[in-house]
């Protein structure tokens, strides 16, 4: 036993001693190794240019051309590698040999850099790793059979084992001397997996340890590992490493608690590995780090969270692994003032969603102010790396742009955690407004993104808050309405900030500003209008459907309006746009209103449910005039089409006022409201005639034709058979009437006023001076 104590020790001592003073050269011969590859790429590159420069070969072959005509054998280069191949014996017929440029046979350098066929890789890569992993099974089922058959003691198994472990670590810097990369990366990671073994069978097997010296052992042989792959610039053995290093706590568990013992460990592991990918550059060691550590936390939260007392380790070590690998991806490019690539990008990424998601998973439910302090600390450590990172390296690059974008989000996050109710919305809408006015302060367009995505934030939090009101309230002097006109008026300065800048910045400025300014309008129609109709919903009352859509009518007659004062003040083409939009969004609010007529309204026309929607369809047909005035000549088609909403619209509003006031007066019978209708319709339709023929309008004349052709249509299909013989008498005779007059007024006045008709021939707009556009 003191033998074996002794072979351990000094197994130990060897082991920290070699591992110590490899770092010691590692360190000191770091720069000069970096300075020597550096010479090697450059070498190689001017190689390789030299070798497939054309115009070399092309002045080579004229140089060889002139020295044979001149009567000189030309050079012949021969490869090592080639045999000498006996030339012809020259003659009077023998054509003299072709000169052979010596820029022809590439490079040794381009020569390795060639990719391996399958073959090679076969036999020189696959089939060596085979073997090991075979040997190392075969170790293993050694070390068990001579277990089962008590052959050979537990001391002697590991004496054996260790120094099968030597003697492969001793064969692999043989092989590595010779530069036999393969063979060096086989038996010194076997080396290094049977020391991994040994621990393993030391302690679960044959409890010839304790855990805590276990533990110890397998850092000693990481380290080493560690030191070997980074002196000899081998990744592989490093991965190797880590992996054993990460696997050592799952096979040498006991099965308790111990978090500060277990993340001691990964701490100083991930220590050792990340030096050395510092050193090295090795970004995919990194990632296995991470993800290492990820899986080990992920297993003992699993498993021993529950028990109490697990907090503070837990959060201890989630923010000491947090910074260790958000620092490691940078740390190299903030000290050389070197861009990073892709894998450091995938590193800080992950990072940050990883353990944002562990920090949650232990605080929300139970410290949510306490969650929302750890994101802003987490946003302003980002934020830090991000400026210092500006400096050191000059040109952007994803990595900062995802720094910047990390420190965005986490700061918003903050909002919802530490706020309430409409407090979030608010929130978002002032952190859109400045970080839009911060982009372009900083000319950083990934700040305006988040500005923008921000007010979009403030919209949604908005949203998710509906309905507006539960209970009867103020009108206007509300908190549901003041924090949607905050957020509306937020939009609105966002864009006013866009406005200002896009005659100096890129033209897609101008759309994003006319996407937030139709947010903003969209945003305050839609609070006007909940607004208006919840208050009377909430009211007491068994007929709130008339005054609510009497008011709706009111409110979407303003509003149409008072586009088209902007368009006539601004004279800008996007307010033309949202104008024509919100009288097509107006009929669609008057077709929603349509039935607001539950009780007695009064009289014929002069009622709280005529007299609102005859303003409206007159404020519609005075838009529309003075948009046509407004607009270019040939893009009116919309409000062609609004207009024709109008009549027809009109049309059913009196057909609605008709059966009403006839349902509700004494003065005539239900069935002579009715005939009324088609007598009001063929009226309306004679005057479309008529006031399409004075305007040189075709578009009216027509509508009062299809009009005309629905009337007809009620007389003849409807009037017939629901009416009686005294009211369909009347009903026809004022039909046929009007349709004569409207005749009679077509071929009086065509000849003159349809002399130079088309679709429509209105004068085109003059501008404020009275000349035509």
């Amino acid at each position: 036993m003191e033998i074996v104590g002794l072979l351990v020790l000094g197994f130990a001592g060897v082991v920290v001693g070699g591992s110590i003073c490899g770092i010691i050269a590692v360190v000191r011969t770091h720069s000069m190794r970096i300075d020597l590859e550096q010479l090697q790429r450059k070498v190689h590159c001017l190689e390789s240019r030299v070798w497939a420069d054309p115009e070399r070969k092309t002045s080579q072959q004229k140089e060889g051309a002139a020295e044979t005509a001149a009567g000189s054998p030309p050079p012949i280069s021969v490869q090592k590698e080639v045999p000498p191949v006996s030339a012809p014996v020259a003659g009077k017929d023998t054509p003299p040999l072709p000169p052979v440029p010596a820029a022809s046979t590439p490079p040794a350098s381009a020569q390795a850099a060639a990719p391996l066929s399958f073959e090679m890789r076969l036999g020189t890569r696959w089939i060596i790793w085979l073997g090991a992993a075979i040997f190392l099974g075969g170790v293993a089922l050694a070390l068990k059979y001579s277990y089962d058959n008590s052959m050979i003691g537990p001391n002697g198994r590991m004496v054996m084992g260790v120094l099968t472990g030597v003697i492969a670590l001793f064969a692999g810097e043989y092989f590595e001397r010779r530069k036999r990369v393969i063979p060096f990366q086989v038996f010194t990671g076997g080396g290094l997996a049977i020391f991994y073994l040994c621990i393993f069978f030391a302690f679960q097997i044959y409890h010839l340890t304790g855990s805590g010296f276990a533990m110890l052992l397998a850092v000693i042989v990481t380290v080493l590992a560690v030191s070997l792959s980074v002196l000899h610039n081998a990744m592989p053995i490093a991965m190797l490493a880590v992996l054993g290093g990460y696997l050592s706590p799952v096979f040498l568990s006991t099965g308790e608690n111990a978090p500060w013992q277990l993340f001691s460990y990964v701490a100083v592991l991930n220590m050792v590995a990340l030096g050395a990918g510092y050193f090295r550059r090795w970004r995919m060691l990194d990632l296995f780090c991470f993800a290492g550590t990820a899986f080990l936390y992920l297993g003992w939260y699993e498993k021993f969270y529950s028990y109490p007392g697990q907090v503070a380790p837990a959060l201890i070590f989630i923010t000491l692994f947090y910074m260790m690998f958000m620092i490691v991806p940078v740390l190299y490019s903030l000290v050389r003032g070197i861009p990073e690539g892709l894998q450091s990008l995938t590193l800080i990424m992950g990072n940050s969603l990883f353990w944002l998601f562990c920090y949650y998973s232990i605080l929300f439910e139970a410290h949510r102010e306490a969650l929302g302090l750890v994101a802003l600390m987490q946003a302003l450590f980002v934020f830090l790396l991000y400026n210092l990172w500006t400096r050191r390296v000059k040109d952007p690059t994803p990595t900062a742009q995802s720094l910047l974008v990390i420190s965005l989000s986490l700061l918003t996050l903050v909002i919802p955690l530490w706020l309430h109710f409409y407090a979030v919305p608010l929130a978002w809408a002032v952190e859109g407004v400045v970080l839009l006015w911060l982009s372009f302060r900083f000319r950083n367009r990934l700040a305006r993104l988040g500005g923008v995505l921000a007010l979009g934030l403030a919209v949604v939090g908005l949203l998710y808050y509906l309905p507006l009101h539960d209970v009867p309230f103020m009108p206007l002097f509300n908190t549901a309405f003041g924090a949607w006109a905050f957020v509306a008026a937020a939009i609105v300065c966002g864009a006013g900030v866009l406005h200002k800048k896009q005659e100096e910045e890129e033209s897609h400025l101008i759309l994003l500003t006319g996407g937030l300014a139709l947010t903003a309008l969209v945003l305050t129609c839609f609070l006007l209008t909940v607004e208006t109709f919840q208050y009377w919903q909430l009211q007491d009352g068994q007929n709130w459907f008339v005054n609510a859509s009497a008011s709706l009518i009111v409110l979407w007659t303003v509003i149409p309006a008072l586009l088209v004062y902007a368009v006539v003040l601004w004279q800008r083409t996007p307010l033309v746009w949202a104008a024509e939009g919100a009288y097509a969004f107006s009929l669609l609010v008057f077709l929603f209103c349509i039935g607001g007529m539950e009780k007695d309204t009064g009289t014929l026309m002069l009622n709280v449910f005529f007299l609102p929607r005859l303003i409206f369809l007159l404020a519609l047909w005075q838009g529309i005039a003075v948009l046509k005035k407004e607009m270019p000549f040939d893009t009116r088609i919309a409000v062609r089409w609004l207009e024709l909403a109008g009549y027809a619209y009109l049309a059913l509003l009196s057909c609605i006022e008709l059966i009403r006031w006839g349902k509700e007066t004494e003065m005539l019978s239900s069935d002579m409201a009715v005939g009324m209708v088609s007598a009001v319709w063929a009226f309306q339709a004679c005057a479309l005639i008529w006031y399409g023929l004075i305007t040189r309008n075709q578009l009216r004349r027509y509508a009062g034709f299809v009009l005309f052709a629905v009337t007809v249509g009620k007389t003849v299909f409807v009037d017939v058979f629901e009416l009686e013989a005294v009211y369909r008498i009347v009903s026809w005779l004022g039909v046929g009437m009007l349709l004569v007059v409207a005749s009679l007024l077509y071929q009086k006045y065509s000849v003159l006023l349809l002399a130079e008709d088309s679709i429509d021939t209105e004068s085109p707009p003059k501008n404020r001076k009275g000349n035509p556009e």
